[in-house]
């Protein structure tokens, strides 16, 4: 499937190359992103209208109305690896949680960049979204009820380029336009539930790296004063 300028999407034979049926039409703006659902059974469209519209992948059909709250063009969409959920990225800066099921949207929008949207994607076990933005910083987020997860992940000079969860979830990558590729340790759920506090700043150093700045890593957890280094207790 393809977007254009031309404000339209077509379809496309992958083994012979053709144009398969009629184009699908219906946005008022060119097509900036455009994705299949995971089960193939679904397109998303992103637009400089600021919707985003849900089509039958077998029949070029749209679904329901165009999914209107963003307040500037739509820069990034995609599915939720079970294909239940949408998240969009736009020029506003801000992310939005939709249900594919119905179109509606879910909950507030999701803010804190200062910049436009430029990468946005889900964790491969659907639990968290990270976001990257011409603020030159990365955002996690809680793919459930839509909470930032601590703070920025501040270290590149330019706009995030691309980002990517490791297949374990246990690190985010991403890249920048100033030339360089950071890696992010991601600090599993499961592990916040059984550690009593965060790292300090002076076991972040040593651990992770002098280079990256310091994340709080379980939002709900405290934060040890005075950059003391401690061994973190787990319970037992």
């Amino acid at each position: 499937v393809s977007g254009s300028s031309d404000r339209t999407l077509r379809l496309w034979d992958a083994e012979n190359g053709r144009s398969i049926g009629r184009p699908l039409a219906g946005h008022r703006g060119r097509i900036s992103q455009v994705t299949f659902s995971p089960d193939g059974m679904l397109i998303v469209s992103g637009s400089s209208d600021r919707t985003l519209m849900l089509w039958d992948a077998e029949n070029g059909r749209s679904i329901g109305q165009p999914l209107a709250g963003h307040r500037g063009r739509i820069s990034q969409v995609t599915f939720s690896p079970d294909g239940k959920r949408i998240v969009s990225g736009s020029w506003d800066g801000t992310l939005r949680l939709w249900d594919a099921e119905n179109g509606r949207s879910i909950g507030q929008p999701l803010a804190g960049h200062r910049g436009r949207i430029s990468q946005v994607t889900f964790s491969p076990d659907g639990m968290l979204i990270v976001s990257g933005s011409w603020d030159g910083t990365l955002r996690l987020w809680d793919a459930e009820n839509g909470k930032s997860i601590g703070q920025p992940l501040a270290g590149h000079r330019s706009s995030i380029s691309h980002i990517f969860f490791s297949p374990d979830n246990s690190q985010v990558i991403s890249g920048s336009r100033d030339g360089v590729v950071r890696f992010w340790p991601i600090t599993p759920k499961v592990l916040c539930k059984k550690l009593t506090r965060n790292m300090s700043k002076t076991e972040w150093k040593k651990w992770v790296s002098p280079e990256i700045g310091y994340v709080i890593q379980c939002p709900d957890l405290p934060v040890p004063e005075n950059n003391r280094s401690s061994t973190a207790q787990i319970q037992k």
